[in-house]
């Protein structure tokens, strides 16, 4: 499949303009924006509406916990990452909260939940990067 950035058929607006940069500012991003990432994240279908995913993120704000975070990438993402003010794990419980049994669509649900997720990030001029 050739890559381009031109699109063959119309896409809604949100889609065209989301990147996946290498670039950050060093600029804390609001507790604001940083909530509405995870409301949208929150709408996102899942198997029987369990929302398996689970979310620990970190500022610069908060150096023990990103620096627990940071440390868990491989090295080749850490040169471009150090400069990130936000950094989110994404988590996925892999049995079903109301009786334990496995949920064998968990990891798959947790798919949607980034994609809304990423697609938020997009409006209020948030990068966001996937690893």
């Amino acid at each position: 499949m050739q890559k381009s950035s031109e699109f063959h058929s119309p896409v809604l607006e949100v889609i065209q303009n989301r990147r996946s940069r290498r670039a950050y500012a060093d600029r804390p991003v609001e507790k604001e924006k940083i909530d509405s990432l995870f409301e949208a994240a929150r709408w996102a279908p899942s198997s029987i509406n369990e929302q398996p995913w689970i979310y620990v993120y970190a500022t610069k704000d908060q150096p023990e916990l990103w620096h627990k975070i940071f440390d868990s990438l491989n090295d080749s993402n850490k040169v471009w990452v150090q400069n990130a003010p936000l950094l989110i794990a994404s988590l996925v419980r892999v049995n079903f909260s109301r009786n334990n049994r496995p949920n064998t669509s968990a990891r798959y649900d947790l798919g949607p939940a980034n994609a809304y997720l990423s697609l938020q990030a997009t409006p209020p001029g948030l990068n966001f990067h996937q690893l």
